[in-house]
């Protein structure tokens, strides 16, 4: 009988990982039962869920795991809860939860990139520039558009090229129009 919960969360990644999403689900399920404080599985749980893999699809479960995860200081599923915020257009919500998400990775590019495009739709345009820029440098290709766009919108077209000339060579179709 397996009791170790780190194995039975990475035995549900394997499952996953070969599309046996219901079998994936039940190790995640193992894994929180064996340690209530497993992040990785409740993190799963939360994007099984989400996604309806191996379960029948229920947004406030996903919430329910995400929100487990995120109070034990996992930086995605603050990230994850953000994101559920914006979809419902709560955007101060969503970027109190980016926040803390960078808070407790500042490496968190995706989160960093979401971020500023808060402040861009609460316009502030500096701000969002800044956090955009993080996540660039963190490797956050989708930001290089999104900042190319707040410059050519700003009149500045020069500085919008680059930009749109990365998101091109990231196959972003908006760049390879602009450009």
């Amino acid at each position: 009988k397996l009791e170790n919960s780190m194995a039975q969360n990475m035995l549900g990644l394997i499952a996953s990982d070969k599309k046996d999403y219901k079998t994936a689900f039940g190790w995640y399920t193992k894994a929180v039962e064996t340690n209530k404080k497993n992040i990785a599985a409740l993190y799963k749980l939360g994007d099984c869920y989400q996604r309806g893999e191996g379960v029948i699809r229920d947004i406030g479960k996903a919430k329910e795991y995400y929100t487990k995860a995120a109070e034990l200081g996992d930086s995605d599923s603050q990230n994850k809860l953000g994101d559920m915020a914006y979809s419902k257009k709560n955007y101060r919500e969503a970027e109190r939860l980016y926040k803390k998400a960078i808070e407790t990775n500042e490496k968190n590019a995706d989160a960093l990139f979401k971020l500023g495009r808060c402040y861009y739709i609460s316009y502030d345009e500096k701000t969002a520039k800044k956090y955009l820029l993080k996540a660039i440098e963190l490797g956050k290709t989708d930001a290089a558009p999104f900042l190319g766009w707040i410059y050519f919108n700003e009149g500045n077209y020069v500085e919008s090229l680059g930009y749109f000339r990365d998101g091109a060579r990231n196959n972003d179709p908006g760049s390879v129009f602009m450009l």
